[in-house]
């Protein structure tokens, strides 16, 4: 029998939670949530689930001293912020930070997963995908065979990423948007709700509607 691990979870609000329920789910426990937040020490997140108890200052004065153990053994991230999340999750040994799948996603045996990625329910990894690290594959998203998706990436409920293609680093692809088959999308890029990506879309673009249409191009 396979030992539980003790998850401690980064990021108390409601991607957390679901993040929470993924790890239980998976046969892990929560040992508790860490939150930027220190007067939030003590509240319950969940409805009977576990508690803050850490704040995120506190919780990187331990990780630096070697005392994490303390705590649990394991580290999950429910920050949404794409760029936050990869920051944080690079303080940490990839050691501490394994993947978290829930058991109704479908992942291939072919497939790889990032240290610090989450793969939620009704999700789909399909053969040859490559996903990076800290990458949010969220509840009905789709990535088919052979898609690459770069690090701290966050792919929306019931988006689908069509075979071959490549979502750049720490880039946002909402809800129910499609990028077709062999697109490259940069990094930091926005995809708008219900998108159809068609065509490369450059780094930090907002890109949004049918046929996307590129609206926003920071430099």
């Amino acid at each position: 029998m396979s030992h539980s691990r003790r998850f401690i979870v980064v990021g108390a609000g409601g991607h957390g939670k679901v993040v929470a329920d993924a790890i239980r789910a998976s046969g892990d426990r929560v040992a508790g949530f860490v939150d930027i937040d220190p007067a939030k020490l003590g509240q319950v997140v969940e409805p009977g689930g576990a508690a803050v108890i850490c704040s995120q200052g506190d919780f990187f004065d331990r990780v630096s001293a070697d005392s994490l153990d303390e705590l649990g053994d394991a580290v999950a991230f429910g920050v949404g912020n794409n760029r936050v999340r990869s920051e944080l999750l690079a303080r940490l040994p990839n050691e501490l930070t394994p993947p978290v799948v829930h058991p109704g996603a479908i992942v291939s045996s072919t497939a790889k997963l990032g240290s610090g990625t989450v793969v939620f329910a009704g999700a789909v990894i399909n053969a040859a995908a490559v996903i990076g690290s800290g990458v949010i594959v969220n509840s009905a998203a789709v990535i088919e065979h052979d898609c690459r998706i770069g690090d701290g990436a966050h792919l929306s409920p019931n988006t689908a990423v069509c075979g071959g293609s490549t979502i750049g680093q720490r880039t946002w692809v909402g809800a129910g948007s499609t990028v077709i088959h062999q697109v490259c999308v940069g990094d930091d890029v926005v995809i708008g709700a219900g998108a159809v990506i068609i065509r490369d879309v450059p780094a930090k673009a907002t890109v949004v509607g049918n046929p996307g249409k590129v609206i926003k191009q920071a430099e």
